[in-house]
């Protein structure tokens, strides 16, 4: 089975580098783009990278190929697992095998794009040449990312003992897949597609380096994708809240005809990371995914894509009949329209408000108090648990407050309101010092409070005195 898969994947490669050419021109010829009837040496030229017919048919091929390889390399994996007999020994020693290949490839493929963005900046080579190797970097880590994630299915069926004794860990394969699926982001996506000849027609492509890479892409028919990854600058804790992280990656979205909508928030307390994921609606259709240091507030990365409008609908509508009828049908059928129209915005209005609850926590006196707001306004009946153990609803004015439970360094609050849920990790040895600091200070305000008191008092009893020397004056005169 496996050679006779292996002569046919050989095949599709062969013909795949003799007709990549048409390949490419067929491709052009189907989307619009220019690049069917251009020579080797003629390209499509955007702003700022420029397309040529041989780079599209290099990544073409690239592409193609690393299929037919994932294809085949997939298919012995399974094959070995099958010949073990349901062996949990010989299939975790098949499973260790294949995952020191993904992460060799997965090593190779991350040097590459560091070299790649490294010669870039150095001006060793241009932007459609960087662009190229970004393209070419994505489709070959697609199929790094696909196998992982067979790797990881296959691994639940094999007991953990077996998995551990051959040195295989299922948390480690999906950091290692999720680390690998990187470089299959957003922006350098968008430049496979435009490389292959798979996105339709031309496309404006930017790329950015210098304090991280940012690739943006728009297509002729609007779609558009944009991705930025930049160093953090903050400490890894969790200073600002979670509304002010909202803030930040809100502002960072691209300004578009149509309504975002936060879907889903968390907060890593161990890395001092907010993340937030948006839906676009209305208009344009798309989806954000942003990160948002904790410590200083400041966008560190962000994946976005708005597809490209449905143009077509317009254009292939027939024309309305126009019907004669009396004045009361017409009437009639406006009150209906009507109707229909205000049940719309209703329907409209519901989606709107389905965002994330939004939770923020601060720890005063061994007294922990959670807030809980959905769209900036306060959520009351909120469910509220604290490392497992329940501590109460919110009120209606979204609090709910609890004792610090006895030896805790840290909490994790779940919080859910019907559909709706957050997540949030607090570390009380910080919170706790900054209660201190905060009953330190409100000691000092009791004391010039009472000092002040003082003095009022004396002021009082110096007026009394006055008012009783001229009442005494009056009586002598």
């Amino acid at each position: 089975m496996i050679r006779r898969l292996l002569i046919a994947s050989l095949a599709v490669l062969l013909c795949t580098s003799a007709i990549g050419p048409a390949v490419v021109a067929g491709a052009g010829a189907g989307t619009g783009a220019s690049v069917a009837t251009q020579t080797q040496n003629e390209s499509t030229t955007n702003d700022s990278v420029t397309v040529t017919t041989g780079a599209q048919l290099s990544t073409l091929v690239t592409a193609t190929s690393n299929e037919v390889r994932t294809e085949f390399e997939n298919a012995a994996f399974e094959e070995r697992l099958e010949r073990t007999d349901s062996d949990d020994e010989a299939r975790a020693a098949a499973i260790a095998d294949r995952a020191a290949v993904l992460e060799n490839r997965s090593a190779t493929l991350q040097a590459e794009y560091d070299e790649a963005t490294a010669a870039y900046e150095a001006g060793d080579i241009d932007e459609s040449t960087y662009a190229q190797r970004l393209a070419s970097v994505n489709a070959r880590a697609q199929g790094v990312v696909s196998s992982y994630d067979r790797l990881l299915e296959r691994a639940d069926d094999v007991s953990p003992d077996a998995l551990d004794a051959a040195n295989v860990s299922a948390s480690e394969l999906r950091e290692q897949r999720d680390a690998v699926a990187q470089l299959t982001s957003t922006g350098t996506d968008a430049l496979r597609r435009q490389f292959t000849g798979e996105a339709q027609g031309e496309a404006e492509i930017e790329i950015e380096t210098g304090g991280g890479v940012s690739i943006e892409a728009e297509t002729e028919d609007g779609e558009r994708s944009r991705e930025f990854e930049r160093p953090r600058d903050g400490d890894g804790s969790l200073d600002i809240s979670q509304s002010e992280a909202r803030e930040a990656a809100t502002d960072a979205l691209s300004a578009v005809d149509g309504n975002w909508t936060l879907d889903e928030s968390e907060s890593d307390a161990d890395d001092g990371v907010y993340e937030f994921e948006f839906s676009l609606t209305g208009n344009a259709t798309g989806e954000a995914e942003i990160s948002v240091d904790g410590e200083t507030g400041t966008v560190f990365e962000l994946e976005e894509e708005i597809e490209a409008p449905d143009a077509g609908d317009a254009d292939d509508a027939e024309a309305p009949e126009i019907d004669e009828r009396d004045d009361d049908d017409a009437d009639e059928d406006e009150r209906e329209n009507e109707s229909e129209r205000e049940n719309d915005d209703e329907r409209e209005t519901d989606r709107d408000d389905d965002g994330a609850l939004e939770t923020d926590a601060t720890v005063e006196n061994g007294t922990v108090t959670v807030t809980v707001t959905h769209n900036g306004s306060a959520v009351s009946g909120a469910d509220v648990v604290a490392n497992d153990e329940s501590v109460g609803t919110t009120g209606d004015d979204g609090t709910v407050s609890f004792a610090v439970p006895d030896g805790a360094d840290e909490l994790e609050i779940d919080v859910t309101h019907g559909d709706l849920e957050a997540e949030l990790e607090l570390d009380l040895a910080d919170d706790d010092r900054r209660a201190e600091d905060g009953a330190d200070r409100e000691d000092g305000d009791e004391r010039d409070d009472s000092d002040d008191e003082d003095d009022a008092d004396e002021d009082d009893e110096d007026d009394e005195t006055d008012n009783e020397t001229d009442t005494t004056d009056e009586s002598t005169n």
